[in-house]
């Protein structure tokens, strides 16, 4: 009985612990989400996605590289098509953050976690 109890302990541990250091759920939300925006016009590079879970809801940060010679209205304009397809297409997503930066040249169509 206490090794069916110890176990549980650790699980509901490991699961506390990935919702406060902001994981993303699965791997495979996290290539979806990739997916989803590598063929959005502008973004050259996801450099990071996390989400983590706000009650039965996600919240979703992710960092897209962008050219650095666009302007900041334009750069502003792909970050929200990012937050639109994102809460198009994910379900009991509640909010999504996006930040944009340029990238570096020879960098292009990269993707880090």
């Amino acid at each position: 009985m206490a090794l069916v109890i110890l176990r549980t302990g650790i699980e509901i541990l490991r699961e506390s612990s990935e919702d406060l250091m902001d994981t993303v759920p699965n791997h495979e939300l996290r290539q979806r989400i990739v997916k989803m925006l590598m063929v959005i016009p502008g973004i050259q590079q996801i450099e990071e996605t996390q989400a983590h879970r706000f009650g039965p809801y996600l919240v979703i940060n992710v960092t897209v590289g962008i050219d650095g010679s666009l302007s900041v209205a334009e750069g502003d304009r792909i970050a929200t098509q990012v937050e639109r397809t994102l809460c198009r297409e994910i379900d009991l997503l509640q909010r999504v953050h996006v930040h944009y930066h340029p990238i570096q040249h020879g960098m292009q169509n990269a993707v880090s976690t």
